[in-house]
């Protein structure tokens, strides 16, 4: 199984490479051996030599296909790079050198860290978007039931002042059903009985069905009366 190489940016330094699999994370040889200037072969045969290196090879995707890379383990590169004197270094790489030495340990923890916590922060963060969003739904639910059934009270209020009622505010003063199948068919009642001794229906505006017929309450009485629900 391959991992890829990514470069880590460290201040100073541009050749910090490394990459991360099951075992842990790996700093590639040869990019920091050539920006430093110094023998790659010399250094794996060092490091090799030292138990605390952990050399390896790792296989890694290229322009030409799977290679190995040599690779030693991010806690080793400190205590490597404490053994290269910079003043055996050409004068143009002890900048990095020092570089390296000063923060490779803490670019590669800061990256790394912060690439495998970043998806768990996105889930959260999305978890925490659409909580919000369903808290913002039921508030204006809420928020538009009451406002409802405020206007449903008013309008039963102004209605009864008069003793004409629309089939619901009459259904609701009463304790009858608020369906819709239910007022449907009270209203064809009442609309028959007012018909019949010569009552016009009086048109008032409801929110939730428009323009609605009221009659007086007595019309309503006898429509229940005689009405089978």
């Amino acid at each position: 199984m391959s991992a890829e190489l990514v470069h880590v940016p460290v201040r100073g330094a541009d050749d910090l490479m490394a990459l991360q699999d099951d075992s842990g994370v790996w700093v590639a040889l040869r990019p920091m051996c050539d920006s430093l200037g110094i023998s790659f072969p010399a250094q794996v045969r060092k490091l090799q030599r030292r138990s605390w290196a952990g050399v390896a090879q790792k296989a890694t995707p290229s322009a030409g296909g799977i290679q190995q890379t040599t690779v030693v383990t991010s806690e080793a590169v400190p205590m490597w790079l404490a053994t290269i004197d910079e003043n055996r270094v050409a004068d143009d790489a002890k900048p990095k050198l020092i570089a390296y030495q000063r923060e490779a340990r803490d670019a590669l923890d800061s990256y790394f860290n912060r690439r495998a916590a970043a998806p768990a922060m996105n889930q959260l963060d999305v978890l925490r978007a659409a909580l919000d969003q369903i808290e913002a739904a039921q508030r204006d639910a809420a928020t538009a039931i009451a406002i409802a059934q405020r206007t449903d009270d008013r309008l039963a209020a102004i209605e009864g002042k008069h003793d004409w009622f629309s089939a619901l505010a009459y259904a609701r003063i009463n304790g009858l059903q608020t369906s819709t199948a239910f007022l449907r068919r009270l209203g064809s009642c009442a609309s028959r009985i007012a018909k019949a001794q010569g009552v016009e229906p009086n048109r008032v505006q409801h929110q939730l069905y428009g323009m609605v017929n009221s009659y007086p309450a007595y019309i309503w009485d006898l429509a229940a009366e005689g009405f089978e629900p």
